[in-house]
């Protein structure tokens, strides 16, 4: 086992990456500078605005689901209580064996 663990050790150590030269990184030789534009850039002025739209109009939908769901809660509990009033008023008193339920 260890000799198998050795030798899968000593095959992965073969690729490992050997030190690298050491260059001089001081001044440049020429002072040479492109001043074309090769990229384009960012507008993260542009990009702000952007996302204060993209935030707004997300915090509009999260609004408009919360209001949907509260609908929806709002007519189950209401049906729940129709059905709770419906079902005390079949239960007999307080001292039967299904006293009222309280909401």
């Amino acid at each position: 086992m260890r000799i198998a663990l050795f030798s899968i050790l000593a095959v992965l150590l073969s690729f490992a990456p050997v030190q690298a030269e050491i260059v001089n990184c001081g001044i440049p030789d020429t002072a040479i500078l492109d001043t074309t534009v090769t990229q384009d850039y960012c507008d993260i002025y542009q990009r702000r605005f952007d996302y204060r739209l993209e935030d707004a109009a997300f915090k509009h939908l999260l609004q408009e689901r919360q209001r949907n769901f509260n609908a929806d809660r709002k007519a189950i509990i209401q049906n729940y209580k129709a059905n709770l009033e419906a079902l005390n008023n079949t239960r007999g008193s307080q001292n039967s064996i299904y006293p009222k339920i309280q909401p």
